[in-house]
C-alpha cells in the first residue's frame, strides 16, 4: 500500500446511494463526497435497499466518483438473529466483491459509514478501515424500548460495539457519540466526523411551488418519513400536539415536507384540520424560508440531526425536545427552544405563533447561533484529517513491529 499518495484512493461504503440526497444521511454523504472529490478519488459501494430507484440514478453519483458500485440488500429472513440493522443491509455478493476489490486495486483506506455495513470487510484486508457512526444505534434501539415498554436485545450492543473495535479507527458525528464510544471502549481512537449545515444558504431555489394555505401562521416540520424516528415524531405530533395548538390558534396551518410519507400519514392530514403533507420536494430552502415555527418533537435519535441543522442555517425559530437538540453547541441549543414534554412543545409553539416579537428575536439568536456550525467544507477536511492521521498510525505501528522483529 502506497502510504500518503497526492490523492487518496478510497473505498466508500454506504446503506443507500448518496443521490438524490433526499434524507440525512444521504445529505451528508453527497456532500461529503462531492467536497472530497477534489483531493480523493472515491470508489462508492453501495448496498441498497432500493435497488431499483439507487440504479436510476446512478449517474449523477457518477459524476463524483471514481466508480460506482450498487447491489441489493437482501430480504431479511426469520431465523437471522443478528440485529435489525445488520439483517436489513445482508448482501451476499458485497463482501465477495469488496473482496475482490480490494485484491485488484491499491486501496488507501476503506471507508465504512454504519457499523451494520462491517459484515461486508473481510477481517485483516490490509487496508485500514475507518467506521462512520452517525449515531450509537443500540441507544436508539434502547430508546425504542423505553417508549415501547419493551426489553433491548443484549446482542445490540455487543456486535455494534464489537465493529467499533474491529476498526482502526472511528468517526462520530456528535461529541456526544465521541465520549460514549470513548467510555466504552478506551483504547478506541475516534475522531469528530460532524454534519455541515451550509448547504441551505448556497441552495439553488427552484421553482418548487410552496402549498397553499389559509392565512394563518406556517409551522413546518421537515422529515425523511421513512426513517421510524422521524415517522415517531410526526405521529406524536398529529395525534397529540397539533390538536392542541391549533384549540389555541385555530388559523395556524402545519406543512410536514419530505420524502417517503407513510399511507397513515397521508390519511391522518386529510382527516385533521391544518395539515398538509407535500411529500418530496426539491429544494428545502423555500419551505425553511416560508415557515414561522419549524417544529421537530422528537423521541427517538441520537447524532446530530439534519433536519435541525437545516433549520437552524435558514434561520428559523426552532421548537424541538433534548433528542432533536442532541450534539448541538450551547449556542444553538441557546438559540432554540427546547421543551422537556408535549406540553411544553405546546406552550412554545403557540408563544411564538402569537408573538412575532419574540418569534423574530429567536431567529435572529439562530443567525448568530449558526456561525458556530461548520460548513460541509470543513466536515470534509476533518474526515480527511481522520483517514490521514489513521494512515500514519497504522504505518508506525507497523514500522515499530518490523524493528521489533528485526531486534528479536
Amino acid at each position: 500500500m502506497a502510504w500518503r499518495r497526492e490523492r487518496l484512493r478510497v473505498l466508500y461504503l454506504t446503506c443507500h446511494l448518496p443521490f438524490p440526497a433526499h434524507s440525512g444521511g444521504r445529505l451528508r454523504d453527497a456532500e461529503l463526497i462531492r467536497q472530497l472529490a477534489e483531493h480523493v478519488d472515491v470508489h462508492l459501494f453501495v448496498v441498497s435497499k432500493t435497488y431499483e430507484q439507487d440504479r436510476a440514478h446512478e449517474a449523477e453519483a457518477v459524476r463524483h466518483c471514481a466508480s460506482v458500485s450498487i447491489l441489493p440488500a437482501s430480504r431479511p429472513v426469520d431465523s437471522d438473529t443478528a440485529p435489525e440493522k445488520v439483517r436489513r443491509h445482508r448482501c451476499p455478493g458485497m463482501r465477495a466483491l469488496i473482496a475482490a476489490e480490494l485484491a485488484a486495486t491499491d486501496f488507501d483506506v476503506v471507508h465504512v459509514e454504519g457499523y451494520y455495513l462491517m459484515q461486508h470487510v473481510p477481517r485483516d484486508c490490509g487496508v485500514p478501515v475507518f467506521l462512520g457512526t452517525q449515531n450509537v444505534e443500540y441507544l436508539l434501539e434502547e430508546q425504542r424500548c423505553l417508549l415501547a415498554a419493551a426489553e433491548p436485545s443484549p446482542s445490540d450492543r455487543r456486535v455494534e460495539e464489537t465493529a467499533w473495535s474491529q476498526a482502526d479507527a472511528c468517526g462520530a458525528v456528535s461529541l456526544d457519540d465521541l465520549l460514549h464510544i470513548k467510555a466504552r471502549l478506551p483504547d478506541a481512537v475516534v475522531r469528530w466526523t460532524p454534519d455541515g449545515a451550509d448547504h441551505v444558504r448556497r441552495e439553488v431555489h427552484v421553482a418548487d411551488p410552496l402549498p397553499r394555505l389559509g392565512p394563518g401562521p406556517r409551522v413546518l416540520y421537515l422529515a425523511n418519513f421513512g426513517y421510524e424516528p422521524s415517522a415517531d415524531a410526526a405521529r406524536v405530533l398529529c395525534d397529540r400536539i397539533w390538536p392542541a395548538i391549533l384549540s389555541r390558534v385555530p388559523e395556524a396551518n402545519l406543512v410536514l415536507t419530505g420524502a417517503n410519507p407513510p399511507g397513515w400519514l397521508v390519511a391522518a392530514a386529510s382527516r385533521r384540520p391544518g395539515i398538509t403533507v407535500t411529500g418530496p420536494v426539491e429544494s428545502v430552502g423555500p419551505h425553511l424560508a416560508a415557515a414561522d415555527v419549524f417544529l421537530a418533537p422528537l423521541r427517538i435519535g441520537g447524532g446530530v440531526k439534519v433536519k435541525i441543522l437545516e433549520a437552524l442555517a435558514a434561520g428559523c425559530a426552532v421548537v424541538t425536545t433534548p433528542i432533536g437538540a442532541q450534539g448541538l453547541p450551547d449556542e444553538a441549543r441557546a438559540a432554540m427552544v427546547v421543551a422537556e414534554d408535549d406540553q411544553g412543545t405546546i406552550d412554545g409553539t403557540v408563544r411564538l405563533l402569537r408573538s412575532e416579537e419574540q418569534r423574530r428575536s429567536l431567529e435572529a439568536a439562530t443567525r448568530e447561533a449558526v456561525r458556530s456550525l461548520p460548513g460541509w467544507g470543513q466536515a470534509s477536511r476533518l474526515l480527511r484529517d481522520g483517514w490521514l492521521a489513521m494512515l500514519d498510525r497504522v504505518r508506525t505501528k507497523a514500522e515499530d513491529g518490523q524493528l521489533c522483529a528485526s531486534a528479536g
